[in-house]
């Protein structure tokens, strides 16, 4: 028995109906797919302008061009003494909108700043979270870069600087991940 809408102002729902056929809806903000790259190893850079962070990279591809990417990134970074930088989120290869405006010769990030005077026994953790449109149904790869500051200083995922082989110290574990969200 399909319903039938009498009254063209009111849908009363305390009456009783009964439904045949299928109900159609919205998926709008409906989980599509999840992509997750982990990285449990190390690696470093030295680098004073963008580089990527080897094995940092995500890819997906999106169902329709109305739908959305949630991207969450979780980093964990030491560093050589006085260390300073930044984690940048880039997307097909083009950093990202999800980034400080310029202000001077300020370094400029997805995420806080990598910042430990004197300590190479640190190990910060860093994340980030950004809804991104990408309007398109091709593959698209999302990345984490990273530069360190005007210290000549060599940063290092899932480390400390100083990374000794006691208790006292911890390695540590980095992700991004990815959701399709239905638009």
């Amino acid at each position: 028995m399909s319903v039938t809408k009498v009254n063209a102002d009111v849908f009363d729902l305390t009456d009783a109906y009964a439904f045949s056929g299928t109900v159609t809806g919205t998926n709008s903000g409906k989980v599509l797919q999840v992509i997750q790259t982990v990285k449990k190893d190390t690696t470093s850079t030295t680098s004073a302008t963008a580089a990527a962070i080897s094995g940092m990279t995500a890819s997906l591809t999106c169902s329709s061009t109305s739908n959305k990417v949630l991207i969450n990134f979780n980093t964990n970074i030491g560093g050589t003494a006085n260390h300073y930088g930044v984690i940048q989120l880039f997307i097909g290869g083009s950093v990202s909108s999800f980034i400080a405006d310029a202000a001077s010769s300020r370094m400029l990030g997805s995420s806080g700043n990598l910042t430990v005077s004197n300590n190479t026994v640190d190990l910060n953790n860093f994340t980030g979270s950004f809804l991104h449109s990408p309007s398109s149904t091709s593959e698209i790869a999302y990345a984490l870069y990273w530069r360190r500051g005007a210290e000549s200083t060599t940063l290092y995922l899932n480390r400390s600087g100083n990374d000794g082989d006691n208790a006292n110290h911890s390695r540590s574990v980095s992700s991004i991940t990815l959701m399709e969200i239905a638009g």
